[in-house]
């Protein structure tokens, strides 16, 4: 947390690009952008959503791998490259820079900041500190979504070990088992539906509780799900399906929502594709902060790197 009245300190440096979140989405960003040579600051406040989960799946040669280690392999990869850097702290504000800005690798005289993209102010996440303030060209948002769990006792608990959220990604391993299904009350029943679907590829009993209470399990190993009534039911696995939302509230400069269930590329209205692919001209969102939607890792990180070529265009 950053106190109330405390001063910014503004960094002089001019960016390329800050790629905020790194996710696969936003590592995979930041890598290509770096072998071009753009100059890159990682952003990254450390608060995965999947950070229950012990193991990942369906990433091609890193099937299995733990979250956390991908993404730290991923950092490391990113900041092997002499044009990239790396921040760990929270974004609170996206301006239109102002002042001037020195672009000090290209050695020209400062040059007026408005004309040069934005201003990034990053709070520290861990002790205390004041904010800094970051100058960028563009601006990349790969912070994923947000989920909202279903009201029930116990469930983080168990989160990321007995019961997902991702059928694909986690399928496989409950494959000829019964499982439940704990759907937000909020979810659609098209939502429901499609995730009913798939599980059937995996299992061949699956019980939809819109009445669970509480996970029931003793130590690490979940033993059931106990209904409003009172009734427990004997199953050891299951799915959640929770409300999803992309939390963007230093884009309110913009007028962007805080929250955009439906992601950013929902709220923006059409624009040429060279200019931005949310309708803010230079800032740009990649993987699940783009579609409000969840994505295997795979796809986030295809995402990440599909956008490069456009964003160096953008800054040739």
């Amino acid at each position: 947390m950053v106190a109330a009245g405390s001063e910014s300190e503004s960094h002089t440096a001019l960016y390329d690009a800050v790629v905020i979140g790194a996710g696969p989405a936003g590592l995979s960003c930041a890598l290509n952008l770096v072998r071009a040579h753009a100059r890159v600051l990682l952003v990254d406040a450390n608060r995965p959503r999947h950070a229950a989960t012990l193991q990942s799946h369906g990433f091609l040669t890193r099937d299995g791998v733990a979250p956390a280690q991908l993404r730290q392999q991923g950092r490391e990869e990113v900041l092997a490259y002499p044009t990239a850097s790396y921040v760990m702290g929270a974004v609170t504000a996206v301006t239109p820079a102002t002042g001037t800005v020195i672009d000090s690798s290209a050695g020209t005289p400062p040059e007026p900041a408005a004309a040069l993209g934005f201003a990034v102010t990053v709070a520290p996440v861990r002790g205390s500190g004041d904010p800094q303030i970051y100058h960028a060209r563009r601006i990349v948002i790969a912070t994923g979504i947000q989920e909202r769990l279903p009201d029930i006792t116990n469930l983080r608990a168990y989160y990321g070990t007995a019961l997902h959220s991702c059928v694909v990604c986690d399928g496989y391993e409950k494959t000829g088992q019964p499982v439940v299904l704990l759907p937000h009350p909020q979810c659609s029943e098209q939502q429901l539906d499609v995730v009913q679907q798939l599980l059937r590829r995996f299992s061949p009993e699956v019980l939809v509780v819109r009445d669970a209470v509480e996970i029931v399990g003793e130590r690490a190993q979940m033993q059931g799900v106990r209904r409003s009534a009172g009734e427990v039911l004997p199953v050891t696995q299951g799915f959640v399906l929770p409300l999803t939302t992309v939390q963007a509230p230093y884009l309110a400069q913009f007028g962007v929502p805080a929250a955009c269930p439906q992601g950013l590329a929902a709220w923006g209205v059409d624009q040429p594709a060279e200019l931005s692919n949310i309708g803010i001209p230079g800032i740009y969102a990649v993987g699940e902060a783009l579609t409000g939607e969840p994505q295997q890792l795979v796809v986030a990180a295809g995402s990440g790197a599909a956008l490069v070529p456009e964003l160096l265009l953008s800054l040739s």
